[in-house]
């Protein structure tokens, strides 16, 4: 059975946040300098959440097949296209490079383990932006159907939420 409209719009802002909430604990981690950070606990939650992160994300901006890829609930891409690059301070090509980037470190390194040695992990300043712009985007200018009524309003305050609360768990404060 198809989503409806109110769905596919949903799930997509949920994929939105939870790949920013991925991206926040995981630089979270990146960021501490607890004495933890060589127990292998922690190393696999930090790259466990850059990988979700990255999961997620090209769900989003990669598989144009995909159910919740951005193509499938953006009713004007010209101008949500306009709008996100504007953004990024980008092109058209500079971020299907970037994409292009991610897509190959999932499939070699996260959905499949190839043959390859040396992991080069996207910076993900670009991730992030990208889908703080599609989260506004889809709140601001697609939700005829009120899919967001229980939403966090604003994407980059819940980056910064989640960022603050893996750092207070980190510290022991939380």
């Amino acid at each position: 059975m198809p989503l409806s409209r109110r769905a596919r719009l949903r799930r997509t802002g949920l994929l939105c946040l939870h790949t920013l909430r991925n991206l926040a604990y995981h630089r979270a981690i990146a960021e501490s300098r607890q004495p933890w950070r060589e127990q292998q606990f922690w190393i696999a939650a930090h790259n466990n959440y850059i990988d979700v992160a990255i999961l997620e994300w090209c769900k989003l901006f990669t598989d144009r097949a995909g159910m919740h890829h951005w193509r499938k609930s953006v009713t004007r891409p010209k101008e949500f296209t306009a709008e996100l690059y504007a953004a990024l301070r980008s092109d058209v090509a500079s971020f299907q490079t970037y994409a292009l980037s991610v897509k190959v470190y999932r499939g070699t390194f996260v959905a499949h383990l190839d043959e390859e040695n040396d992991i080069n992990i996207p910076r993900m300043s670009i991730a992030k932006l990208s889908t703080q712009s599609l989260y506004e985007w889809l709140q601001h200018h697609e939700d005829d159907c009120n899919a967001f009524h229980d939403a966090p309003l604003r994407a980059d305050r819940y980056y910064a939420e989640c960022f603050t609360h893996a750092r207070r768990v980190l510290l022991g404060e939380a």
